[in-house]
């Protein structure tokens, strides 16, 4: 899946209709923000996760500290930085 399919999928909510129920908020899963924090979350804590664009496996990449500055996924070849 390419970087454009996934911006074109991303639901925006209409600035015409007011905020999108709590609702409608839960049925469409989680936000952008939740999915690349819970994301890096994984990586810290396991040196691994999900990959956000394949659901394959997601490897972190160390720099000089004790966090991970990056994950690529195996798969894809996504990357996170």
């Amino acid at each position: 899946m390419s970087a454009v399919a996934v911006v074109r999928d991303i639901e925006r909510p209409s600035i015409l209709f007011g905020p999108p129920s709590a609702e409608s908020a839960t049925a469409a899963g989680p936000t952008l923000e939740q999915l690349m924090s819970g994301t890096w979350t994984e990586l810290r804590r396991r040196a691994a996760a999900a990959c956000p664009m394949c659901g394959g496996r997601l490897q972190a990449r160390w720099g000089a500290g004790p966090s991970p500055v990056a994950g690529r996924c195996e798969d894809c070849g996504t990357e996170l930085t």
